[in-house]
Parts: structure tokens; C-alpha cells; sequence
């Protein structure tokens, strides 16, 4: 079925555009690991180092705003900042990248990391990595050619 009707988050994905040089690619779903995080609010810390992937030390929970509206888009663009990717509050998650496959390869990272996170925490028992330790994985990540 095609409407041509555009997405309801174009506001979304045009303003992240103008504001990201080298962004090519935007991936946007409400898979369900991230989507049950984004209804906890929960942003997700450096439980893994591979949260270092997104470009910061955690990767965060956008405030809600109903769908397609400008303010919800500007929630995402604050909660995304200058990493690759964010989860939206109440909705699912959202992935951006240097190209197609390079966003996919981040939807799919932060759908496991959300699976994995969601556990700890009902383990009740989760370990963060130390700022100085994720820091220091963010410094490698600068040099890791990740496969696109």
C-alpha cells in the first residue's frame, strides 16, 4: 500500500539532517527491546562498553511528545546530541549514520544493548563500567573502523 504520503517524523529526520554534517542515513523503528526501555524512561548507562559504540558514555531517553510533532523532534535532537542514536520516550528508537548500513548496524547494536540492559535490570544487580573506563573505550572507538 503506498499513499505517498510522507512519514509522520519528516520534521524529525530533515531536522536532524541540517544539524548533522556527514549523517546519510536515518533508521527509525519501534523495535521491541528499545521501545520497552523508551516506555521505562530509562536512558541506558555504561552497563556494556559497547554503549561507547553511540559515540558517549550513555545513550539517552528523548522526553515524550506526540508523534510527528516539532517538539518531539527537538526532544530527539537533544537527546541524541552529537552521538548515534537515542531512544524516544514512550515510541521506540532511533539510529543515524555515517550510511545505510552503518545506522542499520546501530539500530541492531541498541535493540541486543536494550535486550541485555533490560535484564540487568531485573537482576537488580547491575555493574557499571567507571566514567574513567568508559571514557577510555570511547577513546578507542575514535580508531575503530566499525564494518559498514
Amino acid at each position: 500500500m503506498n499513499n505517498n504520503k510522507p512519514s509522520s517524523e519528516t520534521n524529525l529526520h530533515l531536522m536532524i539532517y541540517k544539524l548533522r554534517e556527514g549523517i546519510k542515513a536515518i533508521v527509525h523503528c519501534h523495535s521491541p527491546w528499545a521501545s520497552i526501555l523508551s516506555c521505562l524512561r530509562k536512558d541506558i548507562p555504561a552497563f556494556h562498553y559497547m554503549v561507547a559504540e553511540f559515540g558517549g558514555t550513555k545513550i539517552k531517553c528523548a522526553d515524550y511528545d506526540t508523534f510527528g510533532t516539532k517538539k518531539l523532534a527537538k526532544n530527539v535532537v537533544k537527546a541524541i546530541d552529537k552521538n548515534f542514536g537515542c531512544l524516544i520516550g514512550n515510541h521506540g528508537q532511533i539510529c543515524i549514520g555515517k550510511s545505510l548500513n552503518h545506522a542499520i548496524n546501530l539500530s541492531r547494536a541498541l535493540e541486543k544493548l536494550s535486550m541485555q540492559y533490560y535484564f540487568c535490570l531485573l537482576s537488580g544487580k547491575v555493574k557499571l563500567l567507571r566514567e574513567s573506563e568508559i571514557k577510555k573505550v570511547l577513546n578507542l572507538f575514535e580508531d575503530y573502523k566499525s564494518i559498514d
